[in-house]
């Protein structure tokens, strides 16, 4: 193979390679915040949220029928990933100074109970944290990547889903299309 073949297939290689991981983005982000997508396309906007049980850390049972009523953060995440470990300081804020009308809830993935425990100890997470050892609720809700945010309004309605790092401006956003901020 002459060298000039070689050197062609390597950029070929190359950009096959580029283009997986470029399409693997959503679990390799570490931590950039991403502009807002569209996703009037995404399975699930526009409609009904799904109701789920899950255990807390405390023992306890909860589910998102026990916050009707309310607009709902409906937030997938782990502490091995950045960009949620990031954005749970500023959830954290607003749930508190919101906590008439807003409630976060934080859905982790596959992780032990003593480790979540440990982590949102350390951290002075406040909001209720479920854990979803098995990942059913979130294969239900097509979760893809993490952080994955749902964005659920006061009837039970699916607003908006958020993939990846949620900045605090675009929280706000979503705040006021949920008519919590002018």
């Amino acid at each position: 193979m002459s060298t000039l073949a070689k050197i062609a297939l390597g950029v070929v290689a190359g950009l096959v390679l580029g283009l997986f991981i470029i399409s693997k983005g959503e679990i390799l982000d570490q931590g950039l915040e991403r502009p807002r997508r569209d996703i009037s396309t995404f399975p699930g906007k526009g409609s009904p949220a799904m109701d789920f049980r899950l255990r807390t850390l405390d023992g306890t049972d909860l589910g998102l029928e026990d916050f009707r009523g309310k607009a709902v953060l409906l937030n997938f995440w782990a502490t091995w990933c950045g960009p949620c470990t990031l954005e749970m300081p500023i959830f954290n804020r607003y749930a508190q100074d919101f906590k008439d009308d807003l409630t976060v809830l934080g859905v982790n993935m596959q992780e032990s109970t003593s480790v979540v425990q440990e982590f949102i100890h350390s951290n002075g997470i406040q909001y209720p944290i479920l854990l979803d050892e098995q990942a059913e609720v979130a294969r239900r809700y097509q979760v893809t990547g993490l952080p994955t945010t749902y964005v659920i309004d006061q009837h039970g309605m699916i607003l908006a889903v958020h993939v990846g790092y949620m900045s605090e401006a675009q929280l706000v956003d979503y705040l006021g299309e949920l008519g919590l901020l002018p």
